[in-house]
């Protein structure tokens, strides 16, 4: 009979162990429940792994570890072997004693018992996979302690693959036509199929011939924006009204149960938000609607070698350059004006102007966050506390909202300086925008992760992993979510926790860089130089900005006045 027993340790932890007792609750071996067999096949195999050659080690512990199919044991794993991955790891590697020899036909096999070679290996492998997980924990632990240190941190980047594996479901597939429909989300991005050219070359034929499809269904879908977007007669410049939006109540309980299945993109364009929201109990706002920037305009070009930059909506454009200087434009006159801030010790890598308040905010790659009075440039506040470069920046009254390389969110109370401490978030990947406003935070980062925060609980509200990449900028408003990405597409979510369709995508044909919402017209940014305005109840792509200038990449829009954005050249569109 197997039973857990709560031991103490000597540090006075409460351990869990799992024994096998008899009738008089003494220790004993059956031979039959789990916690025997586990002994069992633990002794057969490290008996084994002491024998056994370097290559047949690798063999046998790979398929061990493709069996696992178990997330948390494999993240337990690789908080065990994260140090494999260290540079003094690494340095002890090299310095170490040569291992034994690989196996060679006639010499290790030989000494070897034939019932481990074969049949015993795969019995114990599907012995494995049919066992509970506190007995996968066990057995593999107790496997790794016989490991060398090259075999170690192979293992550690196997573990790593199988935490991507296992979070894509890759391993998981129940029939071949069950997943049919959902071909294209196992399609791999650019930078895998690049990878997959090196491998053979029938795999760079077969690669090749999956980039070249991409490409012209990219360049398809971009020519029919762009006469979808160059129709200027369809498009009234000057239309304007208030229409009944369809948006979700906020009463969790009282809706019906839906799937968790996404509509396919095309089927996303032709709904409408009734049809969306189907099955979930909603209700009508009153909301503005405008065909903003829709009419003609002209451009006014600043030429500037800075990167980053933070325009609000009023007369002043904020500028940060690699030569750790800050500096003010005036919308109006096109001209730069006084003061120039400068005091940081690192490159400028976000900027954020608050004219109400006399603010400029930088963040640079000195680690560190700096408070400026916007008139004198003089500094107010230091922020120390983040590890990694500070990538975004957002303000709202008096908390100020930071997302750095080293995957970290925090929010900073803009009066004392201090950062709060019950509100530290964090992501598994490098944060690219962060976005607040009175009750919530929104993140998000390189690995296509959106993850929505509650100030007053200081717990994550909901997770989004809609896109198939970095997610580069964020908006939200009152009843909705809109998040770009290096995919190319823009996606628009509910803020109603409770409902997790997506609403809207858009397709753009490359990266999106920025955008803005405004009037129920979303206004983005993309990688191909272009400014496209469109229209969020339908979906339709209503006007294509064109800047006729080569090189230019927009970074930054504020859909309020006219719009700002820029790489290389700082341009006003009127």
């Amino acid at each position: 009979m197997t039973e857990v027993k709560c031991l103490r340790g000597e540090s006075g932890d409460s351990v869990l162990e799992w024994s096998c007792t008899g009738e008089d609750d003494e220790f004993s071996i059956c031979g039959r429940c789990q916690s025997c067999v586990l002994s069992e096949k633990l002794h057969h195999s490290t008996q084994w792994m002491k024998k056994a050659g370097g290559a047949s080690q690798r063999r046998f512990l790979t398929g061990v570890l493709v069996r696992c199919h178990s997330l948390q044991i494999l993240e337990n794993l690789q908080s065990v072997l994260q140090v494999t991955s260290g540079k003094d790891f690494t340095y002890a590697r090299s310095r170490g004693q040569l291992s034994r020899a690989e196996d060679s036909v006639g010499t290790m096999y030989g000494a070897l018992d034939t019932k481990l070679k074969g049949m015993d290996t795969l019995d114990t492998w599907e012995w494995f996979r049919t066992s509970p997980d506190w007995i996968k924990s066990k057995y593999v632990l107790g496997l790794l302690s016989l490991c060398d240190t090259s075999l170690l941190h192979m293992l550690g980047n196997l573990v790593h693959i199988l935490i991507v594996w296992e979070k894509h479901n890759f391993l998981k597939f129940s029939s071949p036509g069950k997943n049919a429909h959902n071909t294209a989300n196992w399609l791999l991005d650019k930078v895998s199929l690049y990878s997959c050219r090196r491998v053979s070359m029938h795999w760079q034929r077969l690669t090749e011939e999956v980039l070249t499809e991409l490409e012209v269904k990219k360049s398809v879908e971009k020519q029919a924006m762009i006469l979808q977007g160059n129709s200027a007669s369809k498009v009234n410049p000057n239309y304007a009204k208030i229409c009944e939006v369809v948006v979700p109540v906020s009463e969790e309980d009282k809706h019906f149960q839906h799937g968790e299945s996404f509509p396919k993109h095309k089927l996303l364009q032709e709904q409408d938000l009734d049809s969306i929201y189907k099955g979930f109990k909603t209700k009508t706002v009153q909301l503005e609607e405008r065909n903003v920037y829709c009419g003609v305009y002209n451009i006014s070009v600043l030429e500037d070698p800075s990167r980053v930059m933070h325009y609000a909506g009023g007369q002043l454009v904020a500028v940060g350059s690699k030569d750790r200087i800050i500096r003010l434009l005036h919308v109006p006159s096109l001209e730069e004006i006084p003061p120039v801030i400068q005091g940081h010790a690192g490159s400028i890598r976000a900027v954020l102007v608050c004219e109400e308040r006399d603010l400029v905010i930088s963040a640079s790659y000195d680690l560190s966050i700096r408070c400026w009075n916007l008139k004198t440039g003089v500094c107010m506040i230091i922020f120390h506390g983040h590890f990694g470069t500070v990538n975004c920046l957002d303000l709202n009254e008096d908390r100020l909202v930071s997302g750095a390389k080293d995957c970290r969110v925090k929010v900073w109370n803009l009066l004392t300086g201090k950062c709060v401490e019950n509100l530290k978030f964090k992501h598994l990947k490098p944060i690219m925008c962060v976005k607040i406003n009175k009750t919530l935070v929104i993140s998000s980062c390189a690995g296509g992760q959106i993850r929505i925060w509650s100030m007053e609980t200081a717990s994550l509200v909901r997770q989004i992993s809609g896109h198939q990449g970095a997610v580069l900028c964020l908006c939200i408003n009152q009843w909705h979510i809109l998040s770009g990405g290096s995919d190319g597409v823009v996606k628009a979510w509910s803020t109603n926790s409770s409902f997790k369709k997506c609403l809207r995508i858009f397709q753009h044909p490359k990266e999106v860089l920025t955008m803005s919402f405004l009037f129920l017209r979303i206004i983005t940014g993309c990688m191909d130089g272009k400014i496209r305005i469109f229209n969020f109840l339908t979906g339709d792509c209503l006007r294509v900005i064109k800047t006729n200038i080569k090189q230019f990449v927009p970074t930054i829009l504020r859909a309020s006045q006219p719009p700002v954005c820029s790489v290389h050249k700082v341009q006003l569109f009127k």
